[in-house]
């Protein structure tokens, strides 16, 4: 996302140390750590926080099973469903 302008784009890519790396080398701004990588807890987030680091650029690695993620989500299984 660039904050500026607030606009985004996705792009789908190869997940692999050297597709992410070259995704890195694109999108990393000036200073490094200006540019923050989002990953969701998984195989892979290990090493895509490796380079992110190795770059100094800002990683968060997420779950996005934990409750706070699901905020403004109902589910049957919740009591105030029954009402």
């Amino acid at each position: 996302m660039d904050t500026a302008t607030r606009t985004h784009t996705f792009e789908t890519i190869l997940m692999s140390p050297a597709t992410v790396h070259d995704l890195l080398t694109r999108q990393l701004t000036d200073p490094p750590a200006d540019t923050l990588v989002v990953s969701e807890t998984c195989e892979t987030a290990g090493w895509v926080h490796d380079l992110c680091t190795a770059r100094a650029a800002s990683i968060i690695v997420v779950n996005a099973n934990e409750e706070r993620f699901a905020q403004g989500v109902r589910r049957a299984c919740e009591p105030d469903d029954l009402d």
